[in-house]
């Protein structure tokens, strides 16, 4: 990270309101590479705030501990590219109860963290920490729509909307929400964003 975008420890501990949790290096690396983006997308630098799981998820899912961290210290507003926008506390929710395709994943533990131009989702499975790419056309209420068969001569049959297949049937994926905020600080970098 260029020194100009780099940002101390002291600061980013101030840009966090209030937090359950321990100040780890990794932790620190995922909010210092979200103000990062922030910074390159020509944003105020994010204040960061706690996000109630609960609401969407209940008590009975065991969360990796990146997820915990991740959640216990959200972009309190949403940091907007031309290609992608890192959902702040604010949108979370109703990104996961209203906008396909999360409306139908969040029952099995994908959280939107961050959408693209197109409507499609990246959400976090809150189980592994791993980031998927989930297209909003391939989930409709009688399933999730695969595509094409091999010689492209019919469609897939839809496959049931559970774990196995979001997992399956996603366009991307990355195995920790660092890797995907990497991508999007690369994406930064590589394209103009509208001030």
């Amino acid at each position: 990270m260029p020194a100009s975008m780099a940002i101390s420890p002291v600061a980013l501990k101030k840009s966090v309101v209030e937090s359950p949790t321990a100040y780890t290096d990794a932790l620190m690396n995922l909010l210092a590479k979200l103000q990062a983006i922030a910074a390159a997308c020509n944003r105020p630098a994010a204040r960061f705030v706690a996000f109630d799981l609960s609401r969407l998820i209940g008590q009975s899912i065991q969360l990796a501990p990146s997820v915990s961290e991740y959640f216990a210290n959200v972009p309190e507003a949403a940091i907007d590219h031309h290609s992608f926008r890192i959902l702040g506390t604010r949108d979370i929710y109703s990104y996961a109860k209203d906008a396909i395709p999360c409306c139908y994943t969040v029952q099995f533990g994908f959280i939107p963290i961050a959408t693209e131009l197109c409507g499609d989702s990246f959400a976090v499975d809150v189980r592994d920490g791993r980031v998927f790419w989930l297209s909003h056309e391939k989930y409709e209420r009688d399933g999730i729509h695969p595509g094409w068969n091999e010689d492209h001569s019919d469609f897939l049959p839809p496959l049931p909307v559970d774990r196995n297949s979001i997992i399956e049937t996603s366009e991307g994926r990355w195995e920790s929400i660092a890797d995907f905020l990497d991508d999007c600080l690369a994406q930064t970098k590589t394209t103009s964003t509208p001030s």
